[in-house]
This record gives structure tokens, C-alpha cells and sequence, in this order.
């Protein structure tokens, strides 16, 4: 993880995608930690490096895509590998996140917005702030039926080949 000012870095590695459980959590917490620490935070989750895309990173970036928007900060994706991006895709995310192919695109996306200079607050300017809408938190429900779905096929395949 690399800390830049308000702009945080992640960029997942090969390697992560075949730890514990437990090993990925405490790294979602450590990277939770430092991202609390920041008011709006920009985020930029580099997944180049990546050719698979396991679910315990999967629940871990979901968990700081909330971290982030707790804090009233931004996250992009940057993915270019198209199994790993039908990962994303399958579960939704790509509804939710913003998934870009390079770093550049990614911190434009995340960029503080500039704020009204004094000219236009003096006129009145203002500028407009997308509503928040239930429908945009879905996808993550629709997330956590699939993998709940998945979980029930594995264990009814299981328990029907299970040596009686």
C-alpha cells in the first residue's frame, strides 16, 4: 500500500491470492486503519498484477469500498485482466465501483473536486451532487446471494457424495 497524501494506493499481488483467510483479513485490516485515518480519502486498487481474483480479496476490498464511502472518499479499479474483471462483473461490483484499465483514468476518478473559487460562491454558484439512491446498494446484496448460493451448491455436493 503506498500513501500519497489523501491518495491511497493498493495494488494487489499474485501471492495474496493464495493466503489464509486470516492472513488477508489482518492485511484488510491494516489497510482499513490507514484509510480511517484520511477524511475523503481517494482510492485507487491497482489489480494489474492479478490473473485470478479469489473471494476472501473480494470480501476484503468490498469491506474498504465501504471504509472509503464511510469517510465520504472515492474508489477505482484498475483491472485489464478479463478473468478477473468477469469476477468483478459476476458479482456486480462492476455496477458499483468505478473499473478503469489505467492508473491515470483511476486518479482522475478519484480526484478531490476542485471547490468554487470565490468569484462563483459569490455569485451563487454551486455545483450539483449526485443523490444517493438505495438501488446503487443492490448490487452488493446481489453479491452476497451468490456467494451464499455458491456456499448451499457446496454443501449439498458434499453431503450427497458423503460416505454414509
Amino acid at each position: 500500500m503506498k500513501c500519497d497524501g489523501k491518495l491511497v494506493t493498493l495494488t494487489l499481488r499474485p501471492e495474496m491470492m493464495n493466503a489464509t483467510w486470516d492472513s488477508v483479513n489482518t492485511f484488510g485490516d491494516q489497510t482499513s486503519e490507514e484509510l480511517r485515518k484520511l477524511n475523503h480519502p481517494a482510492f485507487v486498487v491497482d489489480l494489474t498484477p492479478l490473473t485470478y481474483l479469489g473471494s476472501s480479496a473480494v470480501a476484503m476490498l468490498v469491506r474498504l469500498w465501504k471504509d472509503v464511502r464511510t469517510q465520504g472518499g472515492k474508489m477505482a479499479v484498475i483491472c485489464t485482466h478479463p478473468v478477473v474483471l468477469e469476477v468483478l462483473t459476476i458479482a456486480s461490483l462492476d455496477k458499483v465501483w468505478n473499473i478503469v484499465g489505467t492508473s491515470e483514468k483511476a486518479q482522475q476518478i478519484v480526484a478531490v473536486p476542485v471547490s468554487l473559487s470565490h468569484q462563483e460562491a459569490e455569485r451563487g454558484v454551486t455545483r450539483p451532487t449526485p443523490p444517493a439512491s438505495i438501488w446503487r446498494r443492490i448490487p452488493i446484496v446481489a453479491w452476497g446471494f451468490l456467494v451464499l448460493s455458491a456456499l448451499a451448491a457446496i454443501v449439498g455436493f458434499l453431503l450427497m457424495n458423503a460416505p454414509n
